[in-house]
């Protein structure tokens, strides 16, 4: 099989299973009722929410901007936003594709490197997944009476306790063959080393290392702003979600934890390989807002509203990027706009 058809038949694949996801998250629905709810909603907070998105993913791109100056690259704010908007187009389609289409943006608009660029992206990427598990960690903590008597209404908790508790022989286990496995690596380090697994694991941390140490290269007054866009970036996150509340009567009560808790679950729905969080984010929404007390229809209506808001703001505005890309290359496919370079963060 070769990898053109291979990636064709995930993409397939995972596309289906988010139609799947939908269609039975859905069958049951009483759409007169949803429609009714959405043509009354206050669309004022749908629009807040979308400006949120995007203010978020102007704040990535110029905090990649950031990123790519200790490496000698001088790139226009305009350009990265534009970049990373088509990065989250080709994601709609072709899961975790967008990471290397900005990369290649950049490429041919500003000659950069893409093992460059994405070195910084995963560099990035390592960042964002430590703030994600930092927030999702002190959620789970602050929210654990919901979260657990929410699995405690949909599964028996206490079996898995009572089976962690009752199996803790199994770390001990896990202890005596990590040691024995790390015994081994040691003594054959040097065949280890050579395969090439191995040797693809190394290169792939050593681009997370280059995106990563790029961070420690910038100046005082750079840092801070890469830190500010970091925090801008996922408070907007968390207020595109909360912000959504307010346009629906019934989700209008939760609370600013409950948005927290609704956008760790709906990055987890994200991440999932599903052609933009089709069915895996509205699963993962109106679980999160039925363990807030959310009845089950208007749940499903709000995880359809939030994921239909963003998406759109990401159609729109991604499309107008890719289409700006594609202008761009057509009218100078091989020359290097000079000019541009000369701009400085």
């Amino acid at each position: 099989m070769n990898s053109t058809l291979k990636k064709t038949l995930q993409i397939g694949v995972s596309l289906f299973v988010g139609i799947l996801l939908i269609y039975l998250l859905y069958r049951n629905t009483d759409t007169e009722k949803m429609l009714n709810t959405l043509l009354n909603a206050d669309y004022r907070f749908v629009f807040l929410s979308m400006l949120l998105g995007c203010l978020a993913h102007w704040s990535r791109g110029v905090r990649w901007v950031i990123a790519l100056r200790p490496l000698g690259y001088k790139i226009q704010k305009r350009r990265a936003f534009v970049a990373v908007m088509t990065g989250y187009l080709m994601n709609t389609a072709v899961p975790r594709a967008g990471e290397v289409a900005r990369c290649m943006f950049l490429k041919r608009t500003d000659k950069l490197p893409i093992a460059t660029s994405l070195g910084s992206v995963i560099g990035e990427r390592a960042l964002d997944f430590i703030l994600l598990v930092s927030i999702t960690t002190t959620t789970f903590f602050v929210e654990w009476e919901i979260i657990k008597g929410f699995l405690d209404k949909y599964a028996d908790f206490g079996i898995y306790e009572r089976a962690f508790y009752d199996n803790l022989w199994l770390i001990w286990v896990l202890i005596f063959v990590v040691a024995i496995s790390l015994v081994f690596m040691y003594f054959y380090r040097e065949q280890i080393l050579k395969n090439n697994f191995v040797i693809k694991i190394r290169l792939f941390l050593a681009g997370i290392w280059q995106g990563v140490s790029s961070i420690t290269k910038l100046n005082r007054k750079q840092q801070l702003f890469y830190i500010i866009h970091t925090l801008i970036i996922w408070a907007c996150y968390h207020l595109m979600i909360y912000v959504l509340f307010f346009s629906i009567e019934e989700t209008s009560n939760l609370t600013v934890m409950a948005g927290f808790t609704a956008m760790v679950m709906a990055g987890v729905g994200m991440v999932i390989p599903i052609p933009g969080g089709t069915g895996s984010f509205h699963v993962f929404v109106m679980y999160t807002l039925i363990a807030y007390g959310i009845e089950e229809q208007p749940a499903k209506t709000f995880a359809a509203f939030a994921h239909g808001a963003q998406t759109l703001m990401i159609l729109v505005i991604g499309g107008v990027s890719m289409a700006t890309g594609l202008y761009l290359w057509a009218r100078n496919p091989n020359a290097k706009n000079t000019e541009e370079q000369k701009h400085s963060f």
